[in-house]
């Protein structure tokens, strides 16, 4: 391989990551959720360890909680629940609270997925 070839091959690898970017929004792929993430003043203002704690005092008041974990990045809150509630209803009650707490502890939470799978759990405890 010649060295020009080498240096235009890393050249596209550069011209890629440039058109791609590494925007401060992202889309699903049914282009209908835009997430945003917090700007630098934001960041200071608040960190996502502390705005995880604030969640998790807040879900862990709940009827029927053992414990919690949360995930937060940008305006996503990820909620992992653990309980011994077997009836659905109650179980189901426990994830509206947990959201509507979420985003009444963190004015960021605009993207807040609640679960009580065990296996989801698990990999929120791993995060």
């Amino acid at each position: 391989m010649s060295k020009k070839f080498i240096y235009v091959f890393i050249g596209l690898i550069g011209f890629a990551f440039l058109a791609t970017g590494c925007n401060n929004y992202t889309e699903s792929e049914n282009n209908s959720i835009i997430t945003m993430g917090r700007s630098p003043k934001e960041k200071l203002e608040i960190s996502d360890l502390e705005r995880e704690n604030n969640i998790k005092k807040a879900v862990c008041c709940i009827e029927s909680v053992e414990n919690v974990w949360v995930i937060a990045s940008g305006d996503n809150i990820v909620i992992g629940i653990e309980t011994y509630e077997q009836n659905d209803d109650n179980i189901q009650r426990i994830k509206f609270e947990a959201k509507d707490k979420a985003e009444s502890v963190d004015k960021w939470a605009d993207n807040v997925s609640v679960t009580t799978n065990p296996n989801i759990v698990e990999m929120i405890k791993n995060v």
